[in-house]
């Protein structure tokens, strides 16, 4: 993920609401929205370069995402934070346990922000800043720094989210649209993280169209009072440099299994 925005109790009909997108190179190979057969609980996409996912539910009630902290010129490390989504969607302890143990392994990984819950608890870590934080109410929003960092797509994103909100009849093409907003930021607005000032505007917009690297996919989770969930994601094919949105779609709707 390179944009995660998510509301917490801020809807009366659905006390979660998640919209995020998935930035990657275009020839990293990927397996679409799938439940998986090594762990049939887990629904989830899959990274086939290193086997982990940036975004999965549990049947069991948990759910994870995972972005990267951008850092132009870290070591790469070989153990994939992608497999922290998956490792938290497997085990069985309380989100709060689960980061206190991960505090001990942090710097085995490249910088990360993950982002997790069960019904009632959501809960935020980065390795770049070492202390868990519970999200309460409210509206967040995060990219590839710590959490409400200002970037304008985050802000933009929290805005669109907010509107949105606002409307007791709630559709997942409104937040696909959210999602799908192409607008760079003015050059005055762009943070300095130590990347190329035309990769910065291109890295700027809620949706990338690059040459090579982009928005493969997009992913709206929805838990409603009554702990049933609906997952939909769009893949992303054709020439998204040249603004071609074409996109194969899946989507899951369950309860939650909580007692097993």
């Amino acid at each position: 993920m390179c944009l995660f925005l998510c509301a917490i109790d801020c809807h009366p009909d659905y006390p979660l609401i998640v919209a995020a997108n998935r930035d990657e190179y275009y020839d990293r190979p990927t397996r679409d929205l799938h439940l998986w057969q090594d762990y049939p609980q887990v629904v989830a996409g899959k990274d086939l370069h290193k086997g982990g996912t940036w975004f999965g539910v549990s049947k069991k009630g948990r759910w994870a995402a995972i972005t990267n902290y951008r850092e132009p010129d870290q070591i790469n490390r070989s153990t994939s934070r992608g497999t922290l989504v998956l490792d938290y969607l497997l085990t069985d302890q309380p989100p709060a346990v689960y980061l206190d143990e991960l505090t001990s392994r942090a710097d085995d990984f490249n910088g990360f922000n993950l982002v997790l819950g069960v019904r009632g608890e959501v809960r935020y870590f980065s390795n770049r800043h070492c202390e868990q934080k519970t999200l309460d109410t409210g509206i967040y929003g995060l990219s590839n720094h710590l959490i409400d960092t200002p970037w304008p797509k985050v802000i933009r994103g929290k805005d669109a989210m907010a509107r949105i909100m606002q409307r007791r009849a709630l559709s997942c093409d409104s937040l696909f649209n959210l999602l799908s907003d192409t607008k760079a930021a003015a050059d005055h607005d762009l943070p300095n993280t130590g990347i190329d000032i035309g990769f910065e505007r291109l890295l700027s917009s809620a949706f990338i169209q690059g040459n090579v690297y982009g928005t493969r996919s997009s992913t709206i989770l929805l838990i409603n009072q009554n702990n049933r969930l609906k997952l939909e994601e769009r893949s992303y094919y054709g020439a998204p440099h040249l603004g071609s949105k074409t996109y194969s779609s899946v989507a899951y709707e369950f309860e939650f299994d909580v007692k097993s």
